[in-house]
């Protein structure tokens, strides 16, 4: 078990945690059998984070999933003068590639309301640790 699920041992047996890479497809799909709600928390150097994302998503399809809950950031916004929606689109351009990597994330889930039976959850929180 590693640091990053060591906190969820005191839920005891609630909380069932399966590992996989997050970009091979065959091993998302065997991790999320059975499951109703998957909860995408992945990193990893940008040029991976769109494609990890949609391959969660299509595993989450193929496995039977009802609802994927993407964590975002609310780095994809940059910095924020004055308060806005909170389904504003990310920055397109902004300067940090880990913040246009999450951006074009939620930017691929958002087109795929309405043609994905998934119900997508995207979070956009501002501090992590």
């Amino acid at each position: 078990m590693t640091l990053a699920v060591v906190g969820l041992c005191r839920f005891g047996s609630a909380v069932d945690v399966r590992r996989s890479d997050a970009e091979r497809l065959d091993q998302l799909i065997e991790a999320f059998d059975g499951v109703d709600t998957v909860v995408n928390a992945t990193t990893g150097p940008p040029a991976g984070i769109t494609r990890s994302t949609r391959a969660i998503h299509d595993a989450c399809l193929r496995a039977g999933v009802t609802r994927l809950i993407h964590l975002s950031s609310a780095t994809v916004y940059g910095d924020v003068a004055q308060p806005f929606p909170d389904d504003a689109p990310p920055l397109d351009k902004h300067w940090m590639p880990y913040a246009r990597a999450k951006g074009a994330a939620e930017v691929w889930l958002r087109s795929q309301l309405g043609r994905s039976p998934l119900d997508i959850v995207v979070l956009r929180p501002g501090i992590v640790w």
